[in-house]
């Protein structure tokens, strides 16, 4: 992402900012040697364990891992993306910024953006004005029986569209809005020559995106006209697939362990006004990964409690396919038979739904029993159906223990026996899915214990000692080592500019993957602050040396493989045999360059 602004832009915003300024503003910090320590603020702890680094400014917490530059820290600590966390430090330091691909279309987006948020405030402001007024009787009177009270109501900015056909109109050209901008922000719609409200007669709920933006409204009709609830159009600023009900007050708790995703406004509200926070709705649309990706911002992990009827149950299997999709733990809800989480909270109280949350199943669970639901299991036919249908579910499974444990499960309830269960596993696609998985795993993260505290420590050489840099530069290349993450900071060390002292904050900034950065300031916040440069660079030499060896006998295992196969002609292997001899000569030598 630091793609979007150029280089002397970051470093002019990063220069004006400095970490322990700003992180001060968040977190009590202390000095302790060369750094400066407090509690952290993405976890829950009792001794300091989170450090930030004056010199090389950036931050890391030994206990919960999260780590990088100032930028990363806004990110989690306000919940922005990238580019976010540089306009928000901009702002801050009085920096006006250009994005890299800023330019008169840009510039025009972006005024319209600000003009439609504001058109949106005016919009939710009237309103709410509506509803606490005498026109808003009857949608007070609708939330009141709802159970949702003045300070909800005050809490979520809720309003009143009044049943006419151009009172939003009316109030908003005077205000100084024209037709064109209305009809932009989705709030009027047009027939022929007329306009008319998009909202009329409805409950109104202002959506407000993670930096507080309103983007968009959705209205549930009083009484019993259709649609029952209505979402605005998509705009220059709202899209359904992007946003999250409820989003905005995920700021205010910290350190979420589950996000709660519902179906509906009102659950949202009606859980909020009840005291149990971290729940967020879709727009009126099927959960999506932009929506797992936002929520995942915010949360360690996810809760779906969608409604207890068969449509809900099938959106919340379908949710799950989501989740999997961005590696984010999730667990379903089971809500009483036709039942919503606002039903629950009204009719048993906060402890029923927060006891059904506790409950909450494990995925595989949840989809074995929507298969089992509305089968006969004393029916041989029916038995033989779930059994390979399970089959199907518990084969996606990586971990073998929980494929045992799903397998018993699937035993006790159709009365085969284990191997035959286990074998109908493996016809189910376990093999396949389980290989495909393998090898994502290996591209993804190609770590070799052995070698993995060599990486590491030569890296944290090189941020402290352009000697270590050249050093490594002669002796290795980035491929040799084993870690892909610690590929990747090697190349970005390769090609780093040479002289003075290493720019870890930047390093931090070109990382476009967070975990890769957060990563990143994990190994070199263990930096040795007193560290000669001679020991320094004895210990780069040594490292290099047990990473160079290790990727060599890698590389002869690949070439006498290849010099063993049955397609490999005569002149190929005269060609393999001697890059053999050479890596072995190179090996044989390896000891010479630590003396």
């Amino acid at each position: 992402m630091a793609g979007f602004f150029p280089d002397e832009v970051l470093a002019e915003v990063r220069g004006r900012n400095d970490i322990v300024d700003v992180v001060s503003g968040y977190v009590t910090l202390r000095r302790r040697g060369s750094k400066y320590w407090g509690l952290c603020p993405f976890h829950n702890e009792k001794t300091p364990s989170f450090s930030v680094s004056a010199d090389k400014q950036f931050y890391y917490c030994f206990g919960c891992h999260a780590g990088g530059s100032v930028f990363h820290f806004v990110m989690n600590i306000e919940h922005l993306t990238f580019v976010e966390s540089v306009e928000f430090l901009a702002r801050r330091a009085g920096i006006t910024v250009a994005r890299t691909q800023e330019d008169g279309a840009y510039l025009e987006r972006r005024k319209k953006a600000e003009r439609l948020y504001e058109i949106n405030r005016l919009t939710a402001r009237y309103y709410h004005a509506l509803l606490m007024g005498k026109q808003g009787e009857p949608a007070r009177e609708y939330l009141e029986k709802r159970g949702i009270g003045k300070k909800t109501v005050q809490r979520f900015g809720l309003g009143y569209a009044p049943d006419r056909w151009d009172a939003l109109e009316e109030a908003l050209v005077k205000e100084g809005c024209n037709k064109q901008e209305l009809a932009e922000a989705g709030l009027i719609a047009r027939s022929g020559e007329r306009t008319y409200d998009y909202f009329r007669g409805r409950v109104m709920f202002p959506i407000v995106d993670a930096t507080g933006n309103v983007v968009g409204f959705g209205g549930r009709v009083i009484g019993d006209g259709r649609p029952k609830y209505l979402n605005s159009p998509e705009t220059a600023v709202f899209n359904k697939r992007r946003n999250l009900y409820g989003v905005a007050a995920l700021k205010r708790v910290k350190a979420l362990e589950c996000g709660v995703v519902v179906e509906g406004y009102m659950d949202v509200i009606a859980l909020h006004a009840a005291g149990i926070e971290g729940v967020v709705a879709s727009l009126g649309t099927a959960f999506t990964r932009e929506q797992a990706r936002l929520l995942k911002r915010y949360a360690k992990s996810a809760a779906i409690a969608y409604d207890g009827d068969a449509a809900g149950q099938n959106a919340a299997e379908r949710a799950l396919d989501v989740f999997a999709m961005e590696s984010f733990p999730v667990r379903v809800v089971r809500m009483p038979q036709g039942a919503d989480p606002d039903d629950l909270v009204r009719a048993q109280g906060r402890e029923a739904f927060l006891d059904a949350l506790a409950n909450a199943q494990e995925p595989v669970d949840f989809r074995l029993d929507l298969i089992k639901a509305g089968k006969d299991l004393g029916m041989q036919k029916e038995r033989v159906t779930y059994a390979i249908e399970g089959a199907k579910v518990i084969a996606q499974l990586e971990n073998p223990a929980e494929q045992a444990a799903c397998i018993a499960r699937l035993q006790k309830e159709t009365g085969f026996d284990r191997d035959t269960l286990r074998r109908q596993v493996q016809t189910g696609g376990a093999v396949e899915y389980t290989e495909e998985s393998r090898k994502n795993r290996l591209g993804n993260y190609r770590n070799n214990k052995t070698s993995e505290a060599a990486e590491q420590e030569i890296l944290r050489c090189m941020v402290q000692s352009d000697e270590c840099v050249r050093l490594a530069k002669q002796m290795l290349c980035p491929d040799d080592f084993s870690d892909e993450r610690n590929v990747e900071i090697a190349r970005l060390l390769w090609y780093a500019p040479e002289g003075g002292q290493m720019d870890v904050a930047a390093l931090l900034d070109a990382m476009a993957d967070q975990e890769l950065a957060a990563y990143a300031a994990q190994v070199f916040g263990r930096v040795a602050g007193d560290a000669d440069t001679g020991s320094l660079t004895t210990s780069a030499r040594e490292c290099a040396v047990r990473i160079r060896a290790q990727s060599i006998e890698k590389k002869v295992k690949e070439l006498q493989h290849q010099f063993a196969g049955p397609g490999t002609g005569r002149e190929e292997k005269k060609e393999i045999l001697m890059k053999i001899q050479k890596l072995n000569l190179e090996f044989q030598n390896l000891h010479k360059l630590n003396l």
